[in-house]
């Protein structure tokens, strides 16, 4: 057995192991998937493009691109959202499919939130108040393995398959601070209360922060950051920065970030895209500085999203 192939297993269990406690997967281009950490968060397109109300989009992020293994992380995921100006409700949700080895998490969630106008108009300033809900499953996709791995392991054949129900909750800020497309935003939840590898109740806290500076009529800094803690897990933070240029057909975008845990090597993002009317696309690309990364390869992202405005003429 080679050198590159038992750290691959090794690598493959310790990634399982930090599945199962967490359930979240990481975002290189998160800020178009806050629902997912905060189930009250309100998205960033509906804040600077004037109310536009519907959102909906779809991204694929693969990661050890360079091993060439099925064995590989991958996670997509399927989200949408509309919220009613006149009722102050937001109605939303998302799809999500997380495999990391043999380990497949397959979760349904559905999202409410609903807004505390603190000024006369809802996009000025307003505190929302949110609710997830739903039903995630865990298989072990045991057609993966050789036969032999599975007779030396007895316990992948004790509970290949598992549901469970989960639930979160989330209180989120926002507030327009000078021009129409200038923001402060923050946000405190728990979007997971389920702990996958004990079976038990377990809370996982997420903290959210984000300004949008635009210092031209032409220009937007939009920069964000968040931690979390989860049981069992180090505290792990992100710090990322887009930079967006209106162009007469629509925008595009440039970024970069940071990815790291406490007292652990970071990595390192780039991102850019494009808006296009209502069509937005997005490409990442992380790099790595941990062994297992440079060995396997690093990770790639695609986003593609579509921003719509539905309120009643």
């Amino acid at each position: 057995m080679t050198k590159r192939t038992c750290l691959f297993i090794g690598a493959f269990w310790q990634g399982l192991i930090a599945a199962t406690a967490q359930d979240l997967p990481l975002f290189a281009q998160y800020s178009d998937y806050h629902g997912l950490i905060n189930p009250a968060s309100v998205s960033i397109d509906f804040l600077t493009n004037n109310g536009q109300n519907l959102s909906f989009g779809a991204a694929y992020r693969a990661q050890w691109t360079g091993f060439g293994n099925d064995l590989s992380p991958s996670t997509q995921v399927v989200r949408g959202e509309f919220i009613n100006h006149d009722r102050k409700i937001l109605l939303g949700g998302y799809a999500q499919n997380d495999c990391v080895g043999i380990s497949q998490h397959l979760g349904f969630y559905g999202r409410f939130a609903y807004f505390i106008p603190i000024r006369k108009n809802v996009l000025d300033e307003g505190l929302s108040i949110g609710l997830n809900v739903g039903t995630t499953r865990r298989q072990l996709q045991l057609d993966k393995l050789s036969a032999v791995a599975q007779r030396t392991d007895p316990n992948l054949l004790s509970e290949p398959s598992k549901f469970a129900f989960d639930v979160g909750f989330g209180v989120y800020y926002y507030k327009k601070w000078r021009g129409p497309s200038e923001y402060v935003y923050g946000g405190l939840s728990t979007p997971r209360l389920r702990d996958f590898a004990n079976n038990q109740w377990a809370v996982h806290t997420y903290g959210l922060f984000g300004i949008n500076i635009a210092p031209n009529n032409n220009g937007l800094w939009e920069c964000s950051t968040w931690v979390r803690h989860v049981k069992n897990l180090s505290l792990q933070g992100s710090v990322n920065a887009r930079y967006h240029l209106t162009l007469p057909s629509g925008s595009v975008w440039l970024g970069g970030g940071l990815i790291t845990r406490v007292a652990d090597k970071f990595d390192f993002t780039i991102e850019c895209g494009t808006r296009i009317r209502a069509m937005k696309i997005g490409f990442a690309y992380t790099f790595s500085r941990s062994e297992l990364q440079t060995l396997f390869g690093n990770s790639m992202e695609v986003n593609l999203g579509f921003v719509l405005d539905r309120r009643k003429k």
